[in-house]
This record gives C-alpha cells, structure tokens and sequence, in this order.
C-alpha cells in the first residue's frame, strides 16, 4: 500500500519566501507542542476522525483516538506536496495545463487545457485559494506525471521518517 495515495484535491504547495516562512513556523509551532502536555479530556473533544499523539523521541504513544482507522492524509498531502515543490519545483517556469491536469473534482479555477500559468501562480492559487485545479497542475508540472508524484510522495515520506 502507497504511504500517501495522491488525492488530487488534496494537493497544495507553499510558494518560497512568505508561504516558506509560513511553513517554517507552523513546523516550529508542531516542535515546540512536544515538549507540551497533553490534556487527553480537551483532546477527546475535538471533533476529528482520528488523532495519534505520539512523542517522536521516546516513540511512546501518548493518546490516541480511532488509531487504526484509515482516514485521507488531507493537510498531509498539502505539506509533503510543498516540500517537494520547494525542493523540485521552479517556480518562475511556465506550466501549460494538460488534459492530465484537468482530471480533478471538484475544480475551481476552471482552466482551460492550452492556458500557460507561472508555477508560482499555481503555487498561490492551490495553497490560498484551495483550487484542487491549480494543485494537480503543479503535482504534475512537478512529477512530470501524476503516477510519478505519487512515487516522489512515497520516496520523499521514506526519507524523512514517515513510515
């Protein structure tokens, strides 16, 4: 089984410079949470289908909540994408929409197979906009194809510890 099967509306990717900055703190803010405590009363509460809370140093499992329940990687998707784009993409290229990219629902932007976007432009308009249209163009002008993505997730998930 992949370790993220490619939603194509799940796919977003931060551009370099603010959204960067953006994600650097947000990463920040997950590291600093560690060494937090965790309120399991507060954590039942949230209205979630699932949550693991585990101590990344000790590996210890500190709460979970439907653990075994296989949900999509959502937000997860969103940041693994961003990676990979900081790391492969060149943002000031140009991206003409194939019918590829076009094979995505629900669509938002509503592009046109032949429109020419800069990368960065994709970039903003999957990431603030949430346009799933604009997120599988950039996985593909990324990957060079969608199944190849899928393998650049995997490989990158690999790397960094995510299995």
């Amino acid at each position: 089984m992949a370790v993220f099967t490619l939603l194509s509306h799940n796919i977003t990717l931060f551009q370099r410079g603010r959204m960067f900055k953006s994600l650097i703190f947000f990463l920040l803010l997950c590291i600093s949470s560690l060494h937090a405590e965790i309120d399991s009363e507060k954590l039942s509460k949230l209205n979630v289908e699932a949550l693991l809370v585990k101590n990344l140093s000790s590996n210890e499992l500190l709460y979970s909540k439907e653990a075994e329940r296989e949900v999509p990687p959502a937000s997860l998707t969103k940041i693994m994408t961003t990676i990979l784009a900081i790391e492969q993409g060149d943002l000031n290229s140009s991206v003409t929409i194939t019918k590829e990219m076009l094979q995505v629902e629900p669509t938002k932007a509503g592009y046109k197979e032949g429109e020419v976007f800069l990368l960065e432009d994709l970039i903003k308009a999957a990431l603030i906009k949430s346009d799933n249209d604009a997120a599988m163009a950039v996985a593909v002008a990324v990957g060079g194809t969608l199944e190849n993505f899928k393998s650049m997730m995997n490989a990158k998930a690999l790397e960094i510890g995510m299995v």
